[in-house]
Parts: structure tokens; C-alpha cells; sequence
């Protein structure tokens, strides 16, 4: 079986430890602060993360850029130069344009490389429940699964990759652009807190409204304990907007939900690139779940 060298997004939060010890190759996306361009990496190696996230508590606005079809295109040929195929497992289209950005550099690459073979998926997922989707995909992989069944594998079960959520602060989506000034203000004064899960194209729907943050950890943990598949997997992920002892309180909730004492969680920042939509305070609890929870908060 020919090799393959599997390529990720700055925002599945994939960690530099994981990354080198599945030989995983990761693209960045930019951000833009005051003019000056950071890398978005996960790895907060241009800014620390409470800088980062210290920055939009004061009131800047971070914008961010996709990863260009050229940067793509020089890490594809590298790997291809190299004797070994290519596995893209892309951030969901509906909220990154990476995955349109890498299928304009494969069509390069072929051009030059007839023989290659490329393969970009779309994973319908973001943040560290994309991260899930790729280590499992490296861990196929390592035990002798083809490319071709490995892409086939993911499209069979990108649904049971799951996240659910909530945000800290309604005026920072205001200023990202993603709910409107009044909103941000009315909900801001209520203690309105959106609870977001992931649509069947990997989207973020806001599919409840809960006023304040008890009754939403509440809420989310109900949901999660529905849903979740604590079967075949035993670590839980809990991404946090530099808010680490909310992201403990909610993960613990879960915990004592689920009743699993099997049942672990890991904890992880989220990367620059989705922080800067969000803002700090926000949390994001992966896991893997029945695809029947897009179905039942999607219809």
C-alpha cells in the first residue's frame, strides 16, 4: 500500500505532540491584529493565548483569513515530491474556505503529478470535534487502512463527531459579525446564553436560548447525557476561550451526567482563528455521539 501523509486545519486544535507523533502536517490561516499578521496556529506561538484573548476583553477586533490555495499547493507537492499521497480532512465548508482553497491546489498538483493521489474531504466539523475525526483517520492508517477506505470510513461517520455550547459574552460575536447589535445587547442584559451544536453540513446552529450560565450548563449536559457514546470511547474534549475553571465546572457537570468513572476529559484552548468569532468565555464540549442528535436539533 502506496503512504499517505495526512494534512489538517489550524482549527481542528490539534496539539504539536499529536501532530508529530502521527506525522500529521497542518495549514494555518491568518489573523489580523492592528494591522499585523499573526500564523493562527493552536500552538499560540506568535502571541500567548491570554494575550490573545486579552485583546478582545479590551475591545479590539481580530479578523481573520483563510489559508490561500498557494500555501496548499507547496505543502501537497511537497508531500507528493516526497513518494507518499495526500489525506486533507478540511474544517466544515459552511464556515472556512480552506476546503475550496486546497481542491484548486490538488487540481495544480495533478497537473504536474498525474500519478498522485489527493484527497480532500470536507468533515462537516470544526475545532477539536475535526480533531477527533483526524486522529482517529491517523490511527486507521497506522493499523493498514487504504486511503481510499479512510476516505470512505469518514464520510460513512463524520456525523457521530459531535460538539455542543455556548459563548461567554454576546458582544463578541456582535463585533465579529455574527449576531446583530441589538441582539448583543438585549440578550447581553438578560444573561442570554445561545446554545450552539453542529447542523448535518457541520454549521453552527443555535438551537436553544437559556438565561444564564447554570441553567445552560445544565441544559448542555442533559443533551450531551442523551446522546452520548461512551461505548466504544472513553475521552471527552472540552475546548475553552481562555476560561478554564468554567470549562471544568461544565466538564464536571457532565461527568457526574453521564456517570461513566471510565470517562475521561482533556482539555484545550481554543486556536486563534474560531476565537476571534467567539471570543473569550466561550466553551465548546466535543464528543462522539449517534448521529441522531444533528437529526433531532436540525429538523
Amino acid at each position: 500500500m502506496r503512504k499517505y501523509t495526512i494534512v489538517c486545519d489550524g482549527n481542528s486544535n490539534l496539539s504539536l505532540e499529536d501532530r508529530n507523533k502521527y506525522g500529521i502536517k497542518m495549514v494555518c490561516a491568518k489573523f489580523e491584529l492592528d494591522g499585523k499578521l499573526y500564523e493562527a496556529s493552536p500552538d499560540y506561538k506568535d502571541m500567548s493565548v491570554k494575550e490573545f484573548y486579552d485583546q478582545i476583553r479590551n475591545g479590539k477586533r481580530i479578523t481573520t483569513s483563510k489559508v490561500n490555495p498557494s500555501e496548499f499547493e507547496e505543502l501537497f507537492e511537497k508531500i507528493v515530491n516526497d513518494g507518499e499521497d495526500v489525506l486533507y480532512i478540511a474544517c466544515a465548508e459552511k464556515l472556512s474556505a480552506s476546503y475550496s482553497s486546497s481542491l484548486i491546489a490538488k487540481d495544480n498538483i495533478l497537473k504536474n503529478h498525474p500519478d498522485a493521489n489527493i484527497e480532500c474531504v470536507n468533515s462537516h466539523n470544526a475545532t477539536y470535534a475535526l480533531g477527533m475525526m483526524i486522529l482517529d483517520a491517523a490511527k486507521r492508517r497506522d493499523d493498514g487502512m487504504s486511503l481510499i477506505d479512510n476516505v470512505n470510513w469518514i464520510k460513512a461517520h463524520d456525523q457521530e463527531y459531535n460538539q455542543i455550547g455556548t459563548v461567554g459574552e454576546l458582544v463578541y460575536l456582535k463585533r465579529a459579525g455574527r449576531v446583530s447589535a441589538p441582539s448583543a445587547f438585549f440578550g447581553g442584559l438578560l444573561g442570554i446564553k445561545p446554545i450552539i451544536v453542529s447542523d448535518k453540513e457541520g454549521g453552527n446552529a443555535a438551537v436553544e436560548k437559556m438565561k444564564g450560565k447554570k441553567k445552560a450548563f445544565l441544559h448542555m449536559a442533559e443533551v450531551v447525557k442523551q446522546y452520548i457514546n461512551t461505548k466504544d470511547h472513553k475521552i471527552v474534549y472540552m475546548n475553552h476561550a481562555d476560561c478554564i475553571e468554567d470549562a471544568t465546572e461544565f466538564a464536571n457537570l457532565i461527568l457526574e451526567k453521564v456517570n461513566d468513572p471510565e470517562l475521561k476529559v482533556e482539555y484545550h484552548i481554543i486556536e486563534p482563528a474560531i476565537g476571534a468569532s467567539v471570543g473569550p468565555g466561550t466553551l465548546i464540549f466535543n464528543f462522539y455521539a449517534s448521529s441522531k442528535l444533528r437529526e433531532d436539533f436540525n429538523k
